[in-house]
């Protein structure tokens, strides 16, 4: 999913509904659907971050000289780094970073779907309470 696919679907579901009997029934199941965004969320992101182990590998063998000669044909890279340089290089490397880029953006994904299931495991105190005060209304209590 998109991040504003996210914020729009946090946006839309963050209201209580004033029917309280409609609203506690649909907690469970916002819930559940919020716990499998979330875990979809972070299955992208445990790939990603393979991804970048096998990118860094990768460019590592590029910038320090060890790749295949057949990959410089593609890529050429003349330049003889030192070895404390070599990092340098990876981390600077376009790819690596768009790569890190969508890594970040995942890390906000999950941590706003983490934030909105807070509120939703709240939500079921603040029914409870709102319960409560109506029936000291009515006298009830």
């Amino acid at each position: 999913m998109q991040l504003k696919e996210i914020e729009d679907f946090v946006r839309d579901n963050s209201e209580l509904d004033l029917d309280l009997e409609v609203a506690s029934r649909k907690l469970s199941k916002l819930q559940s659907d919020v716990i499998l965004m979330k875990v979809n969320e972070q299955s992208i992101y445990r790939s990603l971050l393979l991804k970048l182990d096998e990118l860094s590998t990768d460019k590592w063998k590029h910038y320090s000289g060890k790749h295949t000669a057949e990959h410089y044909k593609k890529e050429p890279f003349d330049l003889k780094l030192l070895r404390q340089d070599v990092d340098k290089f990876i981390d600077a490397d376009s790819d690596v970073q768009q790569l890190k880029s969508k890594i970040s953006m995942q890390e906000l994904k999950i941590e706003l779907l983490d934030d909105f299931l807070k509120s939703l495991n709240q939500r079921s105190y603040q029914i409870r309470s709102i319960i409560d005060v109506q029936k000291i209304q009515k006298g009830l209590i």
